[in-house]
């Protein structure tokens, strides 16, 4: 799975940056990925766990 690479990319990466990095070819496919893996937003994650 392409989330996978999350363990990998640089902290103060912007959001957009992060689904790029991980190989989403937009930001939207991306939101739609993690908020199926992980029952909420990347936004929502990064306030609850950083």
């Amino acid at each position: 799975m392409q989330l996978n690479c999350l363990k990998r990319v640089p902290t103060k990466m912007s959001i957009e940056g992060i689904g790029t990095q991980c190989g989403f070819k937009n930001k939207s496919s991306f939101f739609v990925a993690f908020q199926s893996e992980f029952k909420m937003t990347p936004k929502e994650w990064i306030e609850k766990n950083c």
